[in-house]
């Protein structure tokens, strides 16, 4: 990766820079250091101690490398390119890849799934293009939610993006379908459900004039699943907040931007405040479940739909849209 030394870099050396701008691992840079081209300015190889001038040209390259950390031993994921078909290319550059996951796909291999995964497709897509690196998705979907994937092609820009996430950096946007309308809330209504809430520490706000909301109530794995979480007084803080774009009285549709990343986090917060979303076989609540036949969907009604943050290595804006199709968007027109 190349960088264009600023002016508040002119005399400074190319440590100050790198422990500034890139922060990378002990490791990296000693992988850089020990690289012929691992650091280089203006072309010519360089030690960290070096004093850099304006518009002085700094290159950092360093192999790829794989830990035992990097989950599902990364190594062994072999492409599969006959699931590229399914899945679009949002955005790409030299550090990442945006890619749009159908539904019905899962992100990781398991037990069940060895080569039907998004990370099959996505190393098949670097295979294809002569790409050296490994699946390091920096937002996870569930097997059923459609939409924006983030992969980082590289151990750095993964470790940083993910620190984005980490404070809220990335703004991510959800498009949901939800059973109820949240304007047919009466006070008794929002009393009720406070007042449960607040039983874990949780709270629930809706402003009927502008349709926005927000949910807080801590969320833990659930103690006889490894897969369902629920909201708990001793679970980890969550934050949804949302906005009511439409509803027909029976469904609503949402746009839902999630401030902290909790496993099934959308889906166990609205379930929780007596809004579950449609199609939801593992936290649909009550006796609803003729909803599903009624609006065709065999999944729940979750899909990723933006993704804005800014670059961590090419420091401009990113915006990544995805739009909803399928059998969310025929729930939409209905609602």
């Amino acid at each position: 990766m190349d960088f264009i030394i600023q002016p508040e870099y002119n005399k400074k050396t190319v440590k100050e820079f790198l422990r500034r701008e890139i922060n990378p691992s002990r490791k990296l840079l000693i992988l850089a250091k020990n690289r012929e081209n691992g650091i280089t300015v203006n072309g010519k190889r360089v030690t960290v101690r070096y004093m850099m001038s304006c518009g002085d040209i700094l290159s950092f390259n360093y192999e790829d490398y794989n830990e035992t950390d990097d989950c599902d031993s990364q190594e062994h994921i072999a492409g599969n390119p006959d699931l590229l078909k399914s899945v679009d290319i949002l955005y790409e550059d030299e550090y990442i890849l945006a890619v749009n996951k159908p539904y019905n796909m899962p992100s990781h291999p398991s037990i069940n799934h060895h080569g039907d995964t998004l990370a099959n497709a996505v190393m098949a897509y670097f295979s294809q293009r002569g790409v050296k690196s490994f699946f390091r998705a920096v937002n996870r979907l569930d097997k059923n939610t459609s939409g924006i994937v983030l992969i980082a092609k590289d151990k750095m820009t993964s470790a940083r993006l993910n620190g984005m996430i980490k404070h809220g950096e990335i703004k991510k946007t959800y498009i949901a379908v939800v059973l109820g309308d949240l304007n047919k809330l009466t006070d008794t209504g929002l009393r009720n459900i406070n007042s449960r809430l607040s039983e874990i520490n949780g709270t629930f706000e809706y402003d009927f004039a502008d349709k926005t909301g927000k949910i807080t109530a801590p969320i833990k794995r659930g103690q006889d699943s490894i897969i369902k979480r629920v909201c708990a007084s001793d679970g980890d803080y969550s934050e949804t907040d949302f906005k009511a774009l439409k509803s027909n009285g029976d469904i609503s549709v949402l746009e839902i931007y999630p401030k902290t990343g909790r496993t099934h986090q959308i889906r166990v917060h609205f379930s929780t405040i007596g809004f579950p979303i449609v199609g939801d076989d593992l936290y649909f609540c009550g006796d609803n479940y003729n909803i599903n036949p009624k609006y065709g969907i065999t999944r729940h009604a979750l899909h990723a739909a933006s993704l804005e943050f800014d670059h961590p290595i090419l420091r401009e804006r990113v915006n990544i849209f995805c739009e909803v199709c399928g059998d969310i968007k025929n729930i939409i027109d209905m609602a």
